[in-house]
């Protein structure tokens, strides 16, 4: 894709549907520069080299990167809106190259840092991402996410919506401290359970072991105030605890 005008000219890319560009994107003959904005709700993929002049600006769904060179400036004219979400495919790039684009990028406060990963594969990023100025760490596919060796900016978010695993960087990591039961405001017993964790995370429950009987019964919960569910009347409960988003883990 290229702009053949003289002009300066913005390549805007709305689609819901996930799509994957192994092209180039680059000013054309004609002189003009190039802009690229993504918009929609989908994910668009960029897997070829890039090479126009102008700025990037994600404002809806999510931009991922498949090399460093779909990135004509290592990020620096890229810039991220509040839920929308801009990452990388970490096979295709070094821990070098993930770093530099991530503090380079402008990001919301509210913006999403994404990576792409299938089952059954697993990939380690041990870059330092400390500057990303976001709120979310988001794995996308069902593979592993191992980020163990990254370094981290305090107080992030974590999410799976794919069902994929992320390790390490705090990420995942919920101990729960104590389990304990009281009278009901109703009836039945108060259950409070106190838990340690990086993120938010969603209460799951369920009135038997089996898969499909589970329920959320509190989400978005900070490790204070604790995961408390009044009124319980069933005979045995049993509860799990995810990162917020992660999603049903038994369906």
């Amino acid at each position: 894709m290229k702009n053949e005008d003289a002009t300066a000219a913005t390549l805007t890319i709305d689609q819901a549907a996930d799509l994957v560009h192994a092209g180039t994107i680059q000013d054309g003959s004609g002189g003009g520069g190039l802009s690229l904005v993504k918009d929609g709700t989908g994910t668009l993929t960029l897997g070829g080299t890039s090479t126009y002049t102008g700025t990037t600006q994600v404002i809806g769904g999510c931009l991922i990167l498949g090399q460093a060179a779909a990135s004509p400036d290592n990020g620096l004219t890229t810039s991220v809106a509040a839920d929308a979400g801009f990452g990388f495919d970490p096979a295709g790039l070094s821990d070098a190259e993930i770093e530099t684009i991530v503090n380079n990028v402008a990001w919301d406060a509210d913006s999403d840092l994404v990576f792409t990963v299938d089952d059954p594969n697993s990939e380690a990023v041990s870059a330092d991402l400390s500057g990303f100025g976001g709120s979310t760490i988001v794995l996308k596919g069902d593979g592993t996410l191992d980020l163990t060796g990254a370094t981290l900016p305090p107080g992030l978010t974590f999410e799976m919506p794919d069902r994929g695993t992320i390790v390490g960087g705090g990420a995942g990591e919920i101990v729960v401290d104590s389990i304990t039961t009281g009278p009901g405001s109703v009836s039945g017993l108060q259950v409070t359970i106190a838990f340690t964790a990086a993120g938010d995370v969603d209460a799951y429950a369920s009135d038997t072991l089996l898969s499909g009987s589970w329920s959320l019964v509190k989400s978005s919960i900070a490790s204070s105030p604790d995961v408390v569910e009044d009124n319980v009347s069933a005979d045995a409960r049993f509860y799990v605890l995810v990162p917020a988003g992660s999603g049903n883990p038994y369906p």
